[in-house]
């Protein structure tokens, strides 16, 4: 895949989950507070790990020791 695609796909997909929060917002939250969206929203993104992990396992070898490029 180009760079372009990688380079562009950042902002699309930045863009369209700022209209689907905007959508929810005014169909479903429109008379309750914001913090409950914000839950909805990350409860979606935990509901959509396990699908991550699936497709690509090496996400979740994560070191708990950060290594600094030595220079």
């Amino acid at each position: 895949m180009s760079w372009l695609a990688f380079a562009f796909s950042g902002p699309v997909l930045w863009a369209v989950s700022t209209h689907l929060d905007k959508y929810l917002v005014e169909k479903y939250f429109k008379n309750s507070n914001v913090a409950v969206l914000l839950i909805f929203t990350a409860l979606i993104g935990l509901l959509t790990l396990p699908f991550s992990w699936f497709f690509a396992p090496q996400v979740a070898n994560l070191s708990p020791v950060i290594r600094f490029p030595s220079k």
